[in-house]
């Protein structure tokens, strides 16, 4: 028997996972409205990033916890997050330029990303769910602008700050 997986067999899967994707996310949109998706989306990727995070611990700081997640995304080959610059910002935040590429819900589901389209909420709440949960603090995960070519990437900022009450 031939284990193997030929290149109809991962074209044939992307095709159907993304139509299958596609359809739900649709649903979900048309039963409950976008806003509720949107939160739908969120929560999703919000409790994944938390689940994988609490099987690393926490207290760590904004500097680790990155690097923490970029080697998970990585390794899982889910998105792979790049650190451009860090600085600190107004008020002691802590503010990271970032960039994603190679995102799993863009391979699978093929959407240009410069639409930036409801499931990156899915992305934008496991980011945030993950390093809140590394660190103990509010995370923020903003996309500024998305490219195609070479190939998708969306860059952005990731703003680390103290939790409010």
């Amino acid at each position: 028997m031939n284990d193997e997986i030929s290149d109809y067999e991962v074209r044939y899967s992307r095709a159907g996972e993304a139509y299958i994707l596609r359809g739900l996310a649709d649903e979900i949109i048309n039963e409950f409205g976008e806003e509720t998706a949107r939160k739908i989306f969120y929560n999703t990727g919000r409790k994944l990033g938390e689940a994988f995070a609490s099987k690393k611990g926490t207290g760590y700081d904004p500097v680790q916890a990155l690097e923490i997640l970029k080697k998970h995304t990585i390794r899982g080959d889910n998105y792979t997050i790049g650190i451009l610059e860090g600085f600190v910002g107004k008020e002691g935040e802590t503010v990271t330029n970032i960039q994603i590429v190679n995102c799993v819900l863009q391979r699978i589901v093929g959407i240009e990303f410069t639409k930036r389209p409801i499931l990156c909420k899915v992305t934008k709440g496991y980011i945030e769910g993950a390093l809140g949960k590394l660190t103990g603090l509010d995370v923020k995960e903003e996309v500024s602008r998305s490219e195609k070519d070479p190939f998708p990437t969306c860059y952005g900022k990731i703003t680390f700050s103290k939790k409010t009450e």
